[in-house]
């Protein structure tokens, strides 16, 4: 009773790798593959790149991997210096274990300022070097977490007038759907979509309100800093999402990241 029970469950196993392989080599396999892989090309303007299926296949099997030993190695680093600090007695060593694990529990909240920071000396440098007139309304800490619902920058070239509101993501994972005029769903979680998927994980939905009344004359710019992991838009025919991405119009205002707003100002000049 026992061996047949084991043949059958071997044949099980058998059976589900079986319809793994079918799904892995299908159509819709490749194309999941495909977006995946190329996420963030909507909005930075990159040339669709074509790469080898295998590859496509290759290289989802090792990112998911790596995320996963990343993910323990994440988990690990509280319990190790706790471990540290209860066996170990020299000062120095306490003293680097633990920035190192203050380091990487604070990274998801250190890269919103350095993106900004890096952003900010940008855009003063281009306006310097073209003798663009730039005002900062609000560059407040909070507007590193959330949106301000007013005009954070105002900046003017020649005869053209941009108005930007922040619009920040501090989860790098962050998905935005701009479904309707003035609201947001915001999708947040902690692992890729893949990762989610094997796990039986679900992500985080709110919906938010955002925009600003600024000047009609002016271009309304709504700056992604940083940036999200995916952008989309609802178009109403046919109702489908829609991916978007800088230079994009969401209603009556364009979509930028930080780097490509800068570029468009250096196109300017």
């Amino acid at each position: 009773v026992l061996g047949g029970g084991f043949i059958k469950f071997l044949c099980n196993i058998l059976k589900s790798i079986q319809k793994a392989f079918s799904k892995l080599f299908s159509e819709e396999r490749r194309q999941i593959l495909a977006k995946r892989h190329n996420p963030r090309e909507n909005y930075r303007n990159y040339a669709p790149k074509k790469y080898p299926y295998f590859l496509l296949v290759l290289l989802d099997i090792l990112l998911t991997f790596l995320t996963l030993i990343f993910l323990l190695f994440q988990l690990s680093v509280p319990t190790f210096v706790i471990f540290s600090f209860c066996c170990w007695s020299d000062l120095l060593t306490k003293t680097v274990i633990f920035c190192i694990g203050l380091t990487l529990l604070l990274s998801k909240l250190l890269r919103a300022p350095i993106k900004r920071i890096g952003f900010i000396l940008k855009l003063k440098r281009i306006c310097k070097k073209g003798k663009y007139s730039l005002e900062f309304k609000n560059i407040s800490p909070k507007t590193l977490f959330s949106f301000s619902n007013q005009v954070d920058i105002k900046l003017k070239t020649g005869n053209e007038t941009y108005e930007l509101m922040f619009m920040p993501s501090i989860n790098r994972l962050t998905i935005l759907i701009f479904e309707k005029y003035g609201e947001v769903r915001i999708v947040t979680g902690f692992l890729r979509n893949r990762i989610k998927d094997a796990l039986g994980l679900t992500m985080r939905e709110k919906c938010k309100k955002y925009g600003f009344s600024g000047s009609k004359k002016s271009r309304k710019i709504l700056l992604l800093n940083p940036v999200p992991f995916e952008i989309y838009r609802l178009d109403l025919d046919p109702k489908k999402l829609i991916p978007s991405g800088s230079g994009d119009k969401i209603f009556e205002y364009t979509l930028h990241t930080g780097s490509s707003f800068i570029h468009e100002l250096e196109k300017r000049g």
